[in-house]
């Protein structure tokens, strides 16, 4: 779905209609090409295991440095940020890769790029990857250079990175208040016992 989905909103497609498009794509493709990018989709699941991993570690150093039980917010979201920025990081070539290996092993791509482009340098379409690692090896001999495997990250960090500062932000304001609420009612059976 996510290839098709992909087909229809870059445009590639002449139809809105979701079943219609997988099924073009599969007589035109095949099926193994609604399956790009899946391999780096599925390691992509470290992206949220590093960040959880990150801002436990982190916390857990502030929290041991303050010698304190809780964090406040403005720790939270700095804490939090760090953490997703270290994760987007760590696997933002992963989502290139997936990027690209979904979108870029369209017949006919190179086309609707604009001409002098400067991404069809750093992104050749007209590549057919056959998988993750070939993808970032293309890439990398293309451009002489790592740096290509982190174009677009800018933005990508200042969307993840703000949502996963805020989402933490608000787990540990929530957290709080549950540790709070709890410990009252401990605190009201331990009077009710010792009555």
């Amino acid at each position: 779905l996510w290839a098709t989905n992909m087909a229809i909103v870059t445009g590639e497609t002449k139809t809105q209609n979701l079943l219609r498009e997988l099924v073009h794509i599969w007589k035109v493709h095949g099926v193994k090409h609604l399956w790009d990018g899946t391999s780096a989709s599925i390691l992509l699941v470290s992206n949220p295991i590093i960040q959880f991993f990150c801002y436990e570690q982190l916390k857990h150093a502030r929290l041991a440095a303050m010698r304190t039980t809780n964090i406040g917010a403005l720790e939270a979201f700095l804490i939090a940020a760090l953490a997703k920025a270290i994760a987007t990081v760590t696997t933002y070539p992963l989502q290139l890769a997936q990027t690209l290996l979904r979108l870029g092993n369209n017949d006919g791509d190179q086309d609707k790029q604009p001409s002098g482009s400067n991404h069809n340098r750093e992104h050749p379409q007209h590549h057919q990857y056959k998988n993750t690692l070939d993808c970032l090896i293309q890439l990398y001999k293309t451009n002489k250079s790592f740096s290509v495997w982190f174009t677009g990250m800018r933005a990508k960090l200042l969307q993840t990175v703000l949502t996963a500062a805020f989402t933490f932000l608000t787990y540990e304001q929530i957290l709080g208040a549950v540790q709070t609420v709890l410990a009252i009612k401990a605190r009201k059976q331990q009077k009710q016992f010792s009555v």
